[in-house]
């Protein structure tokens, strides 16, 4: 779901969620493949290379879909950053130089 303007809607039936500001992905784990996916079902999985190597460690023995975020956390602080995330949006293939440059992270949806 799209995060809109306005205030929370409040009471126990629901959870609020931090905005990332980041790029929504699906990966989809398999014991052969992860694939990582856009929000319009693109598959990005050629420039987060290192997001899919480290979701290949889980084996779950048949297929998972995660729903998440790809971030890049700001070095001095963590908080994630749209405009360091920028510099690898469009790039496939990214060199380690950038990937050593400009980390990201998956942050699963509860």
């Amino acid at each position: 779901m799209l995060a809109t303007l306005g205030s929370p809607p409040g009471g126990d039936d629901w959870a609020v969620e931090m905005k990332f500001d980041g790029v929504r992905a699906v990966a989809t784990i398999t014991p052969a493949a992860v694939h990582l996916f856009s929000r319009n079902n693109a598959d990005i999985t050629a420039a987060y290379p290192e997001i899919a190597s480290g979701l290949s460690e889980i084996n779950p023995g048949r297929g998972v879909i995660v729903d998440g975020e790809i971030v890049a956390p700001a070095a001095n602080s963590g908080r994630p950053r749209f405009d360091l995330l920028q510099q690898r949006t469009p790039i496939h293939d990214p060199p380690p130089a950038l990937q050593r440059a400009v980390p990201v992270a998956f942050y699963r949806g509860a």
